[in-house]
C-alpha cells in the first residue's frame, strides 16, 4: 500500500494477471472513489459501482509499447480531487514520465486520452 497526504493506493490482488489499484481518499480510506487498471484487455467488465471511466495512453516508456492505463472513477468524487489523485497515481507509477511544455494531449477516440511527447 502506497499513502501519501491525501490519498491511499492499495494494490488489488483478487484478479490475476492484471495490475489494479484501488485508490482512497485518507479522510475516507474505506471507500474506493477510483481504480486504476493497467494494460486492461478488451472485454473487462467495468466495476459497476464506479461510473466514469477513462483510458489514458502514456508516451512509450519502454521503447515500442505504450501503456494504457484505465480510471473507473466516481461520479461524486471533485474534479480538482480527482485530478490530484489521477496526478499523484502517475507520479508514483511512473516517476520516469516526463509532462513538460513540449508535451501535447488528445482525444483519439471517444473517452481514450493520449499523451505525446513532442522532441
Amino acid at each position: 500500500m502506497a499513502k501519501t497526504k491525501k490519498f491511499i493506493f492499495q494494490p488489488y490482488d483478487e484478479i490475476t494477471n492484471l495490475t489494479l489499484t484501488q485508490c482512497a481518499i485518507t479522510d475516507e480510506p474505506d471507500i474506493v472513489v477510483a481504480i486504476m487498471g493497467e494494460d486492461i484487455p478488451d472485454g473487462y467488465e467495468d466495476p459497476l459501482f464506479l461510473g466514469n471511466k477513462y483510458t489514458v495512453v502514456l508516451p512509450q516508456i519502454i521503447v515500442g509499447y505504450a501503456k494504457e492505463v484505465t480510471i473507473w472513477f466516481s461520479k461524486e468524487v471533485p474534479p480538482d480531487t480527482m485530478s490530484a489523485l489521477i496526478q499523484e497515481y502517475f507520479d508514483l507509477k511512473f516517476p520516469n514520465l516526463e509532462i513538460t511544455e513540449k508535451s501535447s494531449m488528445g482525444v483519439s477516440e471517444a473517452g481514450k486520452i493520449v499523451i505525446l511527447q513532442d522532441g
